[in-house]
Parts: C-alpha cells; structure tokens; sequence
C-alpha cells in the first residue's frame, strides 16, 4: 500500500470514531438536560384559552427569559458516517501470483503482467521507462494485479489507460489530453486511469477543494466549477476511490445539521449584545470555539441570530442574552414602543391610563404662532418651558433631558424598542401613536414591564358578528288588526315584553311596541307565516359584519332639509334672506351594538326609528318631521332571532267619485257621486338575526354562504350557463 494510502485510511478512521465519541457523548447530554422550548409557543398557547379567576397576577418583577421566537434543533451531524465505515481498508484476499522484479525494464513488468499473466491487449508508449524492483511476500489474486502494476506505473509517471478492451500504457502528463472519456457520479467505475465528474449537493466545492487537497498528488484535481458546484478529478481506480470516500463524508447536509434560534431583545441593541457574546464565547475568527458558535445581529427585528454545530450551546448562548438584555432602573425613564396588533392604540392608551393611574396623553394644542416659527416643547424634571425656534434652530438648553443610549430599531408587530434614557419624573406616561397604531410608553424597564404584560392581556383578537336584519311593512288586516303581537302568541315561540317603568307597569302604559325571541333560526319562516294572512313588504334586507362592542347602522329613506338660521343684512334693504340649511335624516334608521359574552351569548343594543314628513312647509316654514323610537336591550344566542315590532302607522285617504260637473252641484250633487273614507293600518317588523365570527375560518364560511345565496338570486339562464 502506498505511504499516502495508509494514511488516508488511518485519517479515516479516526474521523469516524471520533464522530461517533461525540454523537454518543451529545446523546448523554440531551438525555441529562430539559428540552429547550420556544417561549413564544407557550405565550401562543396560553393566548388561545380564556381568562379564568384562577390565572396569575401581573408581576413587575417576574423572573424572565430571553424572548425566543424560535429555535430550530440540528442533527449535530456534518459527516456522513456511514460512509467513513464503508471505506474501512479491506483485506485483500490470498492468491496463486507472486511478482519478483530485480531491476527488472518496466517494459519487461508490464508484458509480463498484461500479456503473459492476464493475456490482455496493451500498447506502450516508448516514453515510459525506467527499471523496477518488486516482491510480494504472499501470493496475489489476479484481481489485484491491475491496481499492482498501476502502483508501479505511477512511481514512473506513468498510467494506465483502458479503451475499447486494449490498455494504453501512457505517461501521466498525456493521459487526459483527449484519450479518456470522462466518469460522472460518486462510485469510482472502470480499470484503469480514468477522470471522474463529481456533482456536489450540499458542500461547496471551493471547500472541497480544500479537504481534498491534503490527500491529491500533482494533477489529481483538474477543475473546480462554481458555477455548477461540481468536481472534475482524476486518478487511478483505487485514487479516485480514495477520493470519492472522503467526497461522500463530508457532503453532507449542514443546515440540518446545525442549530439555530432567533432570539429578539427588548432592552438593549443586537450589537451591542453580540460584542458582550464574544467576551464569553470568544471571538468567532481565531477564538477557541471559532466556528462552534457564531452570533448574527437582526437589525429588522432587532434580534442576535445564533448559529452553532452544537445543540447543547444554544442553551447556553439565551442564559447569555438574557443576562446581558437588561437595563438598570437607576437609569430613569426610558421610551418604549409598542406595536399594538390586533385592537386600538387610542383604545388601549385610554384603559391603561385608568389601570395605571395616569390619564392617556391627547395631542397638544397647537398655539398661535409668528409665520415661519414652530413649536418646541422642553420639559424638566417638574416644570414644562414652552417656546417657539426658526427652522433648523435648536430649542434653548436650559432644563433640556438629556438622552442616553439613543436607539434607532425598527420594530414589527408587537415588537419593542427602547430609545431614550430620561432622568427625573417617574411616573408612567402612555400616549397613542394613532398613525402607526402603536403606544408610545415612557416608564422605567420595570414599570414597562407591568405595562407591556397587562398590553398582552388586553390585546386580543376582536369577535365579529354577522348582523342579519330584515325591515318589512306588515299591512294589519281583520285577523291581524289587534297587531302583530296578537299573532304571534298562539305560536310556539318565546314572548319577552320590553323593560317597563316599574312593577305595576302593564304593556299598555309602556311605548308601543314588542320583541320577540323565536325559537327558528330564520326570519323566512316568520315572514312565510304572515304573508299567508295579510300582506308583507319587504322594505330592506341587509346582511354585514360589525366587530364586538361596534355599532352596525342602516338608513333606508331620504335626507330632508330644513332651515336652522335665518339671517338679513340690516344695512342694505335689498339684501336677501340668507338661510343655513342641515339634512335631516328619516326613514326607518337601525343602530345595532352587539356585545358577545364568552359563553356566546350576545347582548344587543337596538334602537330603531321610523321618521317621515308630515307636513313639507311652504314659505321658508320648517317641515313636521313624524318620528316614531324604539330602544331596546335584548339577549340571544347566536344564530337566534329577534323580531321587533309595535310600530304601527295609520294612512287615512279621502276619495271622491262621480259625474263631473253634476257631483259638485250643491244639495242635489251627492245624488250623482260617492265619497269614501278609507284608513289603511300597517306595522312595522324588523327581524334581526346575530352570528358571532370567532375565526377567520368561520369568517370564510360566512363568505361562501353569502356567494351562495347571490348566485341563487341569479336569473335560471344565467345559472345554467
């Protein structure tokens, strides 16, 4: 075996028991160690449950962990093992052949071991000479022949060359000038010299390079391609199978194999935690773990990257972060940011301003100013100074803060960023960014930290709710001339009056009007019964969506102007009569707020009005506005209906017929025409139906619903098509 050969195979070897020592001691270590979980999971988790009486206060000083948004484990693996095992040194098999060259030409070798022994065809290039001393001290098999009688050749700077069945005994510089047909793949084929093409998967091939290179002669790597990662070698059958081993171990998956955990700050910069990171770890070029542990600053999400080739290091590496993201109270105030996700800024500034004891900050006033001059604002530790500056001039010094560790993050949803240190007041300001939808917090690290908990708590995901309405027009005849409300106490459905003044307060004393609570999930089914008894007009049917604790308002009429001022200038006799004029809303007019209880039980605040022009006014009078107002308080569950109603107009009309001209005669005239008198009596009825969305999932179904029902209100033409 060649010097090089024996030791690539002890180089092996040792790889791969040394690999193996460190799988079996990272296996002790993981099963010694709890399981490292992202924090962020568990907060996702909690998130989804709701607040019971059970849950834990909010601490100002709860112990804490770094904010790890997630952590990918790897194998830890960056060999291939398997592959270091396979290329193990063989034994090679006892035979019948024994080679005793004494300074023997290497032309006489090669007949001897071609010709005479394998009977195979050769040609020899009259450049290889040379004289050749060889013994065996045990008998070889002829399978082993050809590999013997290349080891030769290459201590002479010749190959051999196989093509077409005949072999070619060429010195080594000519050999891959045209007269090899290149191998492509991992698996050392063929007899003889060859050039194998090797595609890379996972490594680079400028890195392979550099593993190969200790283990090549001159000649042995003849182009590294870039562009395609791919290597073109060559070498004798047992070379290029010495190479392929060490290809195959070290193309390996790395990003499997390493771990990685984004872990985000909330104190401090990604760089300037990084540079404390390399105080312990050790600096990531010519540090004692270089390339074990290497730390990245995020500056987007102002997080530090950590990469490492062990699992176990990334434990480690938090317990570091967390120690180092943190701020001295002594500091003072700082000024944090919060990116409100899911509710309101002014909404939230407002109920931390109550929970705090501190009212939420409006925006200033702004005072009347010299053109060309703005406003600056210098506040002190108990006294505010206000003055005006040119543009591009500084406010004056005096009782200015001065800032400390002044921060430029970027922040994300929901992420935090700390910009300035103020020295003095130490009470907790928040104040509501409305552009951004975001607060703006001035409060010690630790004060934050009660706020930031109790922003977490409050920041959900609002409830949605279908809103289902239908306005109709009830015409009230014989059977329904004691009202709706006499219909609908024979049928099987759940009667619930209106909130009376007091307990001697009968139905009749309070407003006239009722709701109902029907036990069917659609007003079809109630709108079908009274269209069989009298006539119904459907007037509107909207259906739309309202967040929880929102008012939903529809408007079915017209807008009525009418004057409010009237004014003449008193200077002039001709002057005009100058009027402002407003726009009256009337017609039927529902505001809906719906509140959802966690039990799913919705709470709706109605209030209705029916409004029309009773008398239009002439001459600049303002017109009789009749207006007719149901408010009301009910309580359903999802999915059940409620029927207003109650509201019951009267149309008189006065008709006159007969011949024209006699009908008008006097005393003789109704001889020859009729008068009659007719009053029409129709109610009003409002069926509302409430759907509580909890998700987008049942968002999207609600979607789809109403896709359906538009498409089935489509021509059958059209459908067909």
């Amino acid at each position: 075996m060649k010097p090089h050969a024996r030791r690539l195979a002890l180089v092996v070897s040792a790889a791969a028991m040394l690999g193996a020592c460190a799988e079996l001691r990272d296996m002790m270590r993981e099963s010694q160690r709890p399981e490292v979980v992202a924090e962020g999971a568990g907060m996702a988790e909690a998130a989804g449950k709701p607040a019971t009486a059970g849950d834990q206060p909010i601490a100002a000083e709860a112990p804490r962990e770094a904010d790890v948004s997630e952590i990918i484990r790897g194998t830890g693996k960056f060999i291939d093992r398997k592959a270091a095992a396979r290329s193990a040194v063989a034994v090679t098999p006892t035979g019948d052949i024994t080679l005793n060259f004494a300074d023997a030409d290497i032309r006489e070798v090669v007949r001897s071991v071609l010709g005479d022994t394998l009977g195979a065809n050769y040609v020899l290039s009259p450049k290889v000479q040379g004289k050749v001393t060889a013994h065996t001290s045990r008998p070889l098999p002829r399978s082993a022949l050809l590999a013997t009688l290349e080891n030769i050749l290459r201590l002479h700077g010749a190959v051999l060359v196989e093509a077409d069945g005949v072999y070619k005994v060429l010195p080594a510089s000519e050999a891959t000038s045209g007269a090899i047909r290149p191998r492509l793949g991992k698996g050392a084929r063929g007899r003889g010299f060859g050039v194998q093409i090797v595609p890379l998967e996972f490594i680079a091939v400028a890195e392979m390079e550099k593993i190969l290179q200790p283990f090549t002669t001159t000649g042995s790597i003849l182009r590294v391609d870039k562009a395609r990662n791919l290597l073109l070698l060559s070498g004798t059958r047992q070379e290029l199978g010495n190479l392929l081993d060490i290809v195959g171990i070290f193309d390996v998956d790395w990003l499997a194999g390493t771990s990685v955990a984004l872990v985000q700050l909330k104190y401090t910069e990604a760089k300037d935690v990084i540079e404390d990171l390399e105080k312990v770890f050790g600096n990531q070029s010519d540090g004692p773990m270089a390339g074990l542990v290497r730390f990245q600053p995020i500056e987007r999400l102002n997080a530090v990257l950590v990469m490492s080739a062990r699992p176990a290091y990334l434990k480690k590496v938090q317990e570091w972060i967390t120690r180092f993201d943190r701020t001295s109270d002594e500091a003072g105030r700082r000024l944090f940011v919060y990116f409100v996700e899911n509710g309101r800024a002014v909404d939230l500034a407002a109920t931390l301003g109550q929970i705090f004891g501190t009212a939420a900050a409006p925006a200033p006033a702004r005072a009347a100013l010299a053109p060309g001059l703005k406003p600056v604002e210098v506040r002190t530790e108990k006294t505010v100074v206000r003055t005006t500056a040119k543009p591009g001039e500084k406010p004056p010094a005096t009782g200015q803060p001065r800032p400390m560790g002044a921060k430029k993050t970027p922040a994300p949803k929901g992420a935090k960023a700390a910009a300035i240190s103020i020295e003095g007041e130490s009470e907790i300001r928040i104040i509501a960014d409305e552009a951004n939808n975001a607060l703006v917090i001035l409060a010690t690290p630790a004060d934050y930290r009660m706020v930031e908990a109790a922003i977490k708590k409050l920041d959900i995901v609002p409830l949605q709710v279908l809103i289902e309405a239908t306005i109709a027009e009830v015409t009230l005849n014989d059977q329904l001339k004691y009202g709706i409300e006499w219909f609908f106490r024979t049928g099987s459905s759940s009667f619930a009056l209106t909130e009376g003044a007091g307990d001697d307060t009968t139905p009749d004393q309070i407003l006239p009007n009722f709701s109902f609570l029907f036990n069917t999930p659609s007003a079809r089914v109630v709108l079908n019964a009274l269209d069989k008894v009298s006539d119904v007009n459907i007037i509107s049917s909207p259906q739309l969506m309202v967040l929880d604790n929102q008012t939903a308002r529809l408007q079915v009429g017209l807008q009525v102007p009418f004057a409010t001022q009237s004014s003449v200038s008193v200077g002039d006799p001709d002057a005009p009569l100058v009027s402002t004029i407003q726009q009256l809303d009337t017609g039927v007019i529902l505001n809906v707020t719906p509140r959802v209880n966690p039990g799913g039980l919705v709470i709706m605040e109605i209030e209705q009005e029916v409004s029309f022009v009773k008398d239009p006014g002439t001459g600049g009078v303002t017109p009789t506005i009749d207006q007719s107002k149901i408010s009301t308080t009910v309580a359903v569950q999802s999915g059940e209906t409620v029927a207003l109603g109650g509201l019951i107009q009267d149309t008189r009309t006065k008709i006159t017929q007969g011949i024209p001209l006699l009908s008008r005669l006097p005393i003789i005239g109704p001889l020859f025409g009729v008068k009659e008198d007719n009053t029409d009596r129709t109610e009003l009825l409002v069926l509302i139906t409430p759907h509580v969305v909890r998700n987008m999932e049942e968002a999207r179904r609600v979607t789809e619903e109403l896709r359906r029902r538009v498409r089935a209100v489509r021509p059958l033409g059209e459908r067909i098509r």
